[in-house]
């Protein structure tokens, strides 16, 4: 009898078992062991429930353990970044929880677009020995993290961009398509995973990237240095959002992603928005995009020159990209129509 019918032996006598007693039972090493129970989860036939020492392994279809699952609600686990499949990873944590169960088709799709994409950032581009990675559920919302100690995202595109800072770097980041690895992925992952979330934040270097749907708006803070990336993705399990209007809101008709959102204040220095070179920032890498939607919440006035860089010189030379203008003050608009005046006259 080899190791894997001997567990399924042992399952069908006993009901459950813990690994250290499959061990002790084939004189196998722990390594052997965990290796066929491993194959054996992939395969869908058995469950491992608990934690630490009280973890123990059922048959999946075991009907006793529904009970089991149904108090399981956080998931956690530090993954050895070798051999990784994000969908896997998402499978696992249906299975050996009750995290994903009894909630809304539309929050659970929301969940696995989210996981993935972020997972396979850090699988892919992290260039971490180790990924954790966790879940959970509460009464109200169902949240993960994904945390690994690689490059950095910040520092990653920085480098990979030649960028003189951080800052730069996230202000690209914010406007999609942008990737350090074009030839495998289309850089849309962080964007649409940012606007699917209620709350999603970013952590990296120095510095804590926040996406706040709830009130639409976006921060950014300084925070405790930290090596690698973390992300946070929340959503409650009452979400009315769906992928699909997320999507159709930045693509167009054949799907191709064409349109892409900025947000003005944070491209705000001491001043404001007031000199050529912020708006130079404002415009850096929206060449891919047939629609930009220049948010101005929170921006009480802008001068001139930034004005005039935006929608006189850069519009002239990017005639085929449509500009769009939200939240603007008064006296925001006054200066976007004194130089669009300017022009025409």
């Amino acid at each position: 009898m080899n190791t894997k019918e001997l567990i399924l032996s042992e399952l069908a006598q006993k009901g459950s078992f813990k690994a250290k007693e499959i061990v002790e039972k084939t004189s196998l090493s722990r390594g052997s062991v965990h290796s066929v129970l491993k194959e054996l989860t992939s395969e869908g036939k058995i469950v491992l429930i608990g934690k630490a020492n009280q973890a123990k392994y059922m048959k999946a279809d075991s009907r006793s353990i529904k009970g089991q699952l149904t108090e399981n609600t956080t998931f956690k686990r530090v993954l050895l970044n070798s051999g990784l499949e994000e969908d896997t990873i998402f499978k696992t944590i249906e299975r050996e929880t009750s995290i994903l169960s009894d909630i809304p088709k539309n929050v659970k799709d929301i969940l696995y677009y989210a996981f993935t994409e972020m997972m396979n950032n850090a699988i892919e581009h992290s260039k971490s020995e180790k990924i954790e990675v966790s879940m959970k559920k509460n009464p109200t919302q169902i949240s993960f993290e994904i945390a690994d100690r690689g490059v950095g995202i910040f520092n990653n595109i920085r480098a990979r961009r030649n960028l003189n800072d951080n800052s730069t770097a996230i202000e690209i980041l914010l406007k999609g398509r942008q990737t350090t690895d074009p030839t495998r992925h289309s850089g849309e992952g962080i964007f649409f995973t940012s606007r699917v979330a209620d709350i999603f934040r970013i952590k990296s270097s120095s510095k804590m990237l926040t996406f706040d749907n709830s009130i639409s708006d976006i921060f950014l803070n300084e925070s405790r240095v930290l090596v690698g990336t973390k992300v946070d993705f929340v959503i409650d399990k009452t979400s009315t959002r769906t992928t699909s209007e997320i999507f159709n809101a930045f693509t167009d008709e054949s799907y191709a992603f064409t349109k892409t959102q900025v947000h003005i204040d944070l491209h705000k220095g001491g001043n404001g928005c007031i000199s050529r070179s912020q708006a130079r920032r404002v415009v850096n890498s929206l060449d891919p995009f047939h629609e930009v939607v220049l948010d101005f919440r929170d921006v009480d006035s802008i001068g001139q020159g930034f004005a005039d860089e935006i929608f006189r010189v850069w519009q002239n030379s990017h005639s085929e990209i449509k500009i769009e203008v939200e939240n603007a003050s008064d006296n925001v608009m006054f200066m976007i129509n004194h130089v669009k005046n300017a022009q025409a006259s």
